[in-house]
């Protein structure tokens, strides 16, 4: 009798009748987030996991610290899956692994007492490779409250601005490579000559995925990044990364549909959830959209932005909520950006309930000019005009209301184009202080209500090359009965 007989035949002795704690339930969990939701979107709901359990120490596995165990978790996936699917328990210990791929029907379970390490490599083609992924596969799971740990520190470069005097020296006595400058360090020569780091994380063409309670930390790129998949849960995970990390994203979304993530934090990342449209499906000749998103209770930490759309968004991105969250130490707050050649129809996007402190660029930038970086440049108020082609940006439908912020180099900043301006925008009752106030260029449609800006310096609002605006109730540091308003170039401005 082989290995794997045996292990069929012990796998039957652990099998167990009743309904997966996994599976659907009579009373729809999610139903407080689709309470009032301003589109359509389906329900989404947990993957559907049998019920059979068996534990990765069975197959040989070790959690020591020194083993390593890739060989024996792809046995006990592999088990499962010839099995119609099941939960892979990974318990008390601190478990080595190389890249694992999960199958349909499959859970992987980390207990709150596990650490899965990742071997992170780099190949000689300078590419790195997930540390768990699922290809083309329904109904796959990772969750409970255990550690996964992408080891970094074997793959990621390190800039010397941004660590203490310390830590670089710390750096230079492991070896590795510096840069001529000798301001940038690398693990390797292979790291040196430029790679392409994997996601922790790695769901490409999949439906109902859930990943739950899980910790991440020192992940050498982004979290958990999804192409083209359908049906996703996100929920109560931790990314936690060094703040000498760079491009690593929390959780990033690229031409998906029905995505729920909500009740997670974030802290060390770059964009903490980031939502992109530039997958191009075999046999199609545009980018396919991602569309249905639905982002409650989420805190973000010393990140570049806490929710973001873009920068490539040319197969469009529709049906967005962001609501209660909050923004600490973030770069900007909200970020939507795009620009010339890699925009889309971005549309109906809904922002709630915000808590913003200490962004230095800005607590809402809306930019699709210079793909997020105007607020930080010095651009004219005229652009030039561009004939429109399919990949200009256009982005309508934006209604931001309850964002109370402090800190921030400019309340809320809008960069449009003139070939196609940002057209449709609500921002209502909103309490901010800034350096800045509100700044908005070539924007078409705007109702600003209860806004009341709390600016350091310059006026409380800028219009430039704006269309039918409407300010009602609209404060700013002077507190006078009616704000200042610097116009430029706009018309039919209502301020009442």
């Amino acid at each position: 009798m082989n290995r794997l007989h045996k292990k069929l035949i012990r796998l039957a002795a652990v099998v167990f009748f009743g309904v997966s704690l996994l599976s659907c339930g009579s009373d729809y969990e999610y139903s407080y987030l689709y309470k009032g939701l301003p589109f359509e979107m389906e329900k989404v709901h947990r993957p559907y996991i049998p019920p059979r359990s068996i534990n990765v120490e069975d197959f040989g596995a070790k959690g020591d610290g020194v083993t390593m165990n890739t060989a024996y978790f792809e046995d006990a996936i592999e088990v499962l899956s010839q099995n119609g699917g099941g939960r892979l328990v990974v318990s008390k210990g601190l478990w080595l692994t190389g890249p694992l791929t999960l199958k349909d029907n499959i859970e992987l379970h980390l207990t709150s007492d596990a650490v899965l390490v990742f071997a992170a490599t780099i190949n000689e083609e300078g590419y790195g490779q997930a540390m768990i992924k699922a290809e083309g596969a329904s109904d796959v799971a990772i969750t409970g409250n255990g550690i996964i740990d992408g080891n970094a520190d074997a793959v990621r470069p390190v800039s010397r601005d941004m660590v203490t005097p310390a830590q670089w020296r710390k750096l230079i006595q492991k070896g590795g490579v510096t840069n001529r400058k000798g301001d940038m360090w690398y693990p390797d020569s292979t790291s040196y000559r430029g790679a392409v780091l994997s996601p922790v994380v790695y769901m490409d063409n999949c439906k109902n995925v859930l990943i739950e309670g899980c910790i991440f930390r020192n992940t050498p790129s982004d979290a958990v990044y999804t192409s083209m998949s359908k049906d996703l849960i996100i929920d109560g995970v931790s990314v936690v990364n060094p703040v000498c990390s760079h491009g690593c994203d929390g959780v990033v979304f690229d031409s998906c549909e029905d995505m729920l993530v909500m009740n997670s934090s974030f802290d060390g990342v770059s964009d903490a959830v980031c939502v992109i449209a530039g997958n191009v499906r075999d046999g199609q000749d545009a980018a396919s959209p991602s569309r249905n998103l639905i982002a409650d209770n989420c805190e973000v930490f010393n990140a570049e932005a806490g929710f973001v759309i873009g920068g490539v968004v040319t197969g469009g991105v529709q049906n967005v909520s962001v609501s209660d969250c909050r923004f600490i130490g973030t770069a900007a707050g909200l970020l939507f950006k795009s620009s010339r050649g890699s925009g889309g129809m971005v549309e109906n996007i809904y922002a709630s309930d915000l808590i913003m402190k200490d962004t230095p660029s800005a607590s809402i930038l809306v930019d699709v000019y210079r793909d997020g970086a105007s607020a930080s440049e010095s651009v004219p108020y005229d652009i030039d005009y561009v004939p429109t082609y399919e990949s200009t940006p256009h982005l309508r439908n934006i209604q931001i209301s309850g964002v109370i912020s402090n800190g921030a180099a400019r309340a809320v900043y809008f960069n449009g184009i003139p070939e196609m301006n940002i057209e449709n925008i609500v921002l209502q009752n909103c309490e901010m202080t800034a350096d800045k106030g509100v700044d908005l260029r070539y924007v078409s449609g705007v109702v600003m209500k209860n806004v009341h800006i709390t600016q350091t310096d310059s006026l409380g609002y800028v219009l430039a090359n704006c269309k039918n605006v409407v300010m009602h109730n609209c404060q700013d540091a002077d507190n006078d009965a009616r704000p200042s308003v610097m116009q430029y170039n706009s018309e039919n401005v209502v301020i009442d």
